[in-house]
């Protein structure tokens, strides 16, 4: 329900910190605040119940309904079956929250964006989008380049994060096995964990010895602490002095993995954005802009 109270630029100025100019811009789509600043703008204004649209930023009745599509990957392994299931079920919920109707593995006439829930290849998304002329946002464990409007989470520089963190705390030679199951997801956090190594050991980014793709070269490499990616649910896991497996696995040890709530709470917000912007001349441009984040 939109809160009673008067919603302006002043209220969304003063809840984000910045200036009524900045709020403008961000909610207008013109240049001068960044990308994120602008998400974060567009997401305090539609908590505050303050309706925008195009260059005016004036307040408007409340829009109806919103419709979007869920399509969840049908040639998925059964060890990811369960998360999809999970992620789509948190998805109908947050978007009836956010007043927007769903409908199942169909793509009808008054849809207007789409959820992509499971391991999507590049060339799947784009005749998805060539084919609807439709926002797209992909949930959950995606390449980071595959040019969907909004990819969540950016798997490569979480995985960078993870490795940069270890190495500064002392972590002498870690190390990242990736196994035949891996996703688009999996090899995306492969080229974090060497960017990170590249930039913070010096190592060449490619061909370098810390990457595994074997459980028994993984072992015998004397690692201290192992990333593991591409494990069925199902699998044993290498011994390592500390593991950590990244994205689906098996629920044991330590694990980078997202959080699934926050992460589609997110999706729902950035989808019910681009919903908005589609059809104006500013929305289009601004969504071109971001389906060329990284």
């Amino acid at each position: 329900m939109r809160p009673k109270k008067s919603v302006n630029l002043q209220t969304i100025a003063d809840a984000v910190g910045v200036s009524v100019v900045s709020v403008s811009n961000a909610l207008s789509g013109k240049p001068g605040v960044s990308r994120q600043l602008r998400e974060t703008i567009c997401q305090k204004a539609e908590e505050l119940g303050y309706e925008y649209r195009g260059e005016t930023g004036r307040q408007k009745q409340p829009v109806e309904k919103r419709n979007a599509a869920i399509m969840v990957l049908p040639h998925t392994a059964p060890s990811c079956r369960k998360r999809l299931n999970h992620l789509t079920e948190l998805l109908e919920k947050e978007a009836q929250r956010g007043g927007i109707a769903i409908s199942k593995e169909r793509v009808l006439a008054e849809t207007e964006g789409i959820f992509l829930v499971g391991a999507w290849t590049g060339d799947e998304i784009s005749r998805i989008r060539n084919s609807y002329m439709l926002p797209v946002v992909a949930v959950g464990g995606w390449s980071t380049y595959v040019r969907a409007d909004y990819v969540t989470p950016d798997v490569y520089h979480s995985m960078y994060d993870a490795a940069a963190k270890l190495i500064k705390e002392g972590a002498k030679k870690p190390g990242f096995l990736i196994l035949p199951e891996a996703t688009d997801a999996d090899r995306d956090r492969k080229y974090g964990f060497w960017s990170a190594l590249s930039e913070l050991r010096g190592m060449p980014v490619y061909g370098m010895d810390n990457v595994f793709y074997t459980i028994p070269e993984a072992e015998a490499s004397g690692c201290d602490v192992l990333f593991c990616a591409g494990c069925p649910a199902d699998s044993a896991l290498p011994k390592a002095d500390r593991l950590i497996v990244c994205g689906e696995g098996p629920e044991c040890g330590e694990r980078i993995a997202p959080d699934d709530e926050e992460m589609v709470k997110e999706a729902v917000g950035v989808l019910s954005r681009r919903m908005k912007y589609h059809d104006e001349p500013e929305g289009v441009q601004y969504v071109q802009e971001l389906s060329q984040i990284k």
